[in-house]
């Protein structure tokens, strides 16, 4: 992929839904984007709480609806470990034409995504990639709260500070983190971070046509669209 491919397409970033099922629905409705990046969190096994197989088979019936092309990445919050699991078993099924999930690399409309598993080595020497994990570089605003505390992967803040990180990290995991954007040397991250509006959650729409990216703040009093510009 070359960063001044003209190849145009529009991506919804989402994370950190944690089994809210009407954030589900609104995402089986978005039809209008090329493809749909769902950053990690989708469960909500940390809470020993839950209900585990109810909460996966809600989840799954969900995701199998989306029409989309769709790519996961999980999150500390997907993975199973009461029942010894250290991975996200439960999305293999999932995996179809224009489905991708842990582990997959995959070329979309000239660009070259990664979907990177929680707690699983993060790729070198992939400087025009778009990777979907779900902790941000340790140290860029996107994975930092108050205070100046980062909660993200010191793997990928030494990758990317070599210059072998890519040109996207579509994150989460900091539900409000300093910023929804930032840049650590020439990796630009992004956070949509978790929202409390009942009906809809964060999102960002990457545009590649335009070269902005579009962080839509969902609060109980609406929805707050902030928009900048970056150059590929």
């Amino acid at each position: 992929m070359s960063r001044c491919s003209s190849a145009v397409m529009k991506i919804l970033h989402v994370s950190d839904l944690h089994s809210h099922l009407a954030w589900f629905d609104w995402l089986i409705a978005q039809t209008n984007y090329d493809l749909i990046c769902l950053i990690g969190d989708i469960l909500n096994l940390g809470d020993l709480s839950s209900e585990i197989d109810r909460e996966i088979d809600a989840a799954m019936n969900r995701l199998a609806e989306i029409r989309t092309p769709l790519a996961m990445c999980s999150g500390n919050h997907d993975l199973h470990y009461l029942g010894g699991q250290d991975q996200a078993q439960w999305m293999k099924s999932l995996r179809r034409k224009n489905v991708w999930i842990d582990g997959d690399a995959f070329w979309f409309r000239d660009y070259r995504f990664r979907c990177v598993g929680w707690c699983d080595p993060v790729p070198r020497g992939a400087r025009d990639d778009f990777w979907l994990m779900h902790a941000p570089p340790f140290g860029a605003k996107t994975s930092m709260v108050a205070g100046g505390i980062s909660h993200g992967d010191e793997e990928a803040r030494e990758v990317c500070l070599l210059g072998d990180g890519p040109r996207f990290t579509l994150g989460g995991h900091v539900h409000r983190a300093l910023g929804f954007s930032g840049v650590l040397h020439e990796t630009v991250s992004l956070n949509p971070g978790r929202g409390d509006n009942p009906e809809i959650p964060n999102h960002i729409v990457l545009d590649l046509k335009t070269q902005t990216t579009t962080h839509h703040q969902a609060t109980l009093s609406g929805v707050k669209p902030t928009t900048f510009n970056f150059a590929l």
